[in-house]
């Protein structure tokens, strides 16, 4: 994209955004690093509660099998309470990875690609400050 950069008269007005500029770059850059850790670290937690899930629904239908064969009393009486905290266990996992884990893992995509595009356009606009400055020097030279 190319930009008015007819507002830039002086070397020192160059040098100035230039400075300003790549302050910008350096918080863009340190904020596409947090994200890139966020987003690993998302990745593993999306992973880890998906497996606590698939263990606690493991466990849930060795409990369902093992009911039917159990006389009434205190024995049937505690798994049917085990089950029923493992289901609550399950629903609890579900919404976890429903919220944490997959929404939040998007929501740090579409950040990251916000980053990206604001990194390229400040970029973009450097160098063409630098081409301008060099174009003042020149001319200042002459």
């Amino acid at each position: 994209m190319t930009h008015n950069l007819s507002v830039f008269q002086t070397v020192s007005q160059c040098d100035e955004f230039l400075a300003a500029n790549l302050e910008n770059l350096e918080n863009l850059n340190y904020s596409k690093t947090t994200l890139s850790h966020r987003l690993a670290t998302g990745v593993e937690e999306a992973d880890q509660i998906s497996a606590e899930l698939e263990a606690s629904e493991a466990a849930l239908q060795m409990m369902n099998n093992l009911l039917p064969s159990l006389p009434d009393g205190q024995q049937r009486n505690d798994l049917l309470d085990e089950i029923n905290d493992t289901e609550n266990d399950i629903i609890r996992l579900t919404s976890r990875l429903e919220n944490n884990g997959i929404v939040s893992y998007a929501m740090r995509q579409v950040d990251m690609e916000f980053i990206l595009v604001k990194q390229a356009a400040n970029e973009d606009i450097h160098a063409q400050v630098v081409a301008r400055k060099t174009e003042l020097t020149s001319a200042t030279a002459a």
